[in-house]
């Protein structure tokens, strides 16, 4: 990309944010931008649906509770990881059980994975680092053998692509990270959870939203106009700004 390209770029993004901020619609209850975006990007990974969030490691949180994994739960993760992996399973309830990594591609061995199995695991979580893709088809296996969820951590690697199908694809569901130092950026942070399972999608939605009764099955806008103050489940509020989806 030459200067002037990338000048230009910068020029549409800031028109971009600041056409927000003159709407006055900066929240994502009272714009468009948000639900643009997880359309966009759903479209994009060839997922079905997407959840925008705060941060990778919120998207990460929210993946694990809307899977029900909490109190006396196990995860097993890679040692070998950014510590937000770690760190969702533990605000979760849940304990991780830390499996090496391969030597040749830094991801999960699931050799040693094997080992940690018990009758409290629930899911792995592959980690796609450094942008090298995890070898899915042994992770999958291993979680069919020991009925297990598969939580793809592709903060680092949206966008690669493992036997035709891009990561983020794979797995029950995934969460992928905006950070400055990853694929782009959305204002220096945030995050999206994708799945192609639309109960998960609710669960997800909810727990991002304090935890509002999407039951009724109403879309968002309705949701917050005649559900407004009904909560089923104790949720944060992981929401990304309109600035950030712009």
């Amino acid at each position: 990309m030459t200067w002037s390209a990338g000048h230009n770029l910068m020029k549409r993004q800031s028109r971009a944010v600041q056409d927000v901020l003159r709407s006055g619609k900066v929240n994502y209850w009272t714009g468009p931008k948000g639900m643009e975006f997880e359309k966009k990007f759903a479209a994009w990974q060839g997922s079905k649906y997407a959840i925008s969030a705060s941060s990778g490691t919120a998207a990460l949180h929210i993946a694990l509770t809307a899977l029900g994994i909490g109190p006396g739960d196990e995860v097993i993760v890679p040692s070998y990881t950014f510590i937000a992996s770690s760190f969702s399973i533990v605000q979760a309830g849940a304990i991780p059980r830390f499996a090496d990594a391969n030597i040749d591609d830094h991801c999960i061995s699931v050799e040693s994975a094997e080992k940690l199995v018990n009758k409290r695991t629930r899911a792995i979580m592959p980690v796609h680092l450094y942008g090298n893709v995890c070898d899915m088809d042994k992770v999958l296996d291993f979680a069919k053998k020991h009925n297990l969820f598969v939580i793809e951590d592709n903060a680092e690697a949206f966008g690669g692509v493992y036997k035709g199908r891009k990561t983020g694809t794979i797995g029950h569901i995934a969460a992928c990270s905006f950070c400055q130092n990853k694929t782009f950026t959305t204002g220096g942070e945030g995050g999206m959870v994708t799945t192609d399972d639309e109960e998960l999608t609710w669960q997800a939605r909810s727990f991002r939203d304090h935890g509002y009764d999407v039951k009724q099955r109403l879309s968002l806008l309705e949701l917050e106009q005649k559900l407004p103050y009904i909560h089923n489940i104790v949720g944060w509020n992981y929401r990304m700004t309109e600035m950030q989806s712009a």
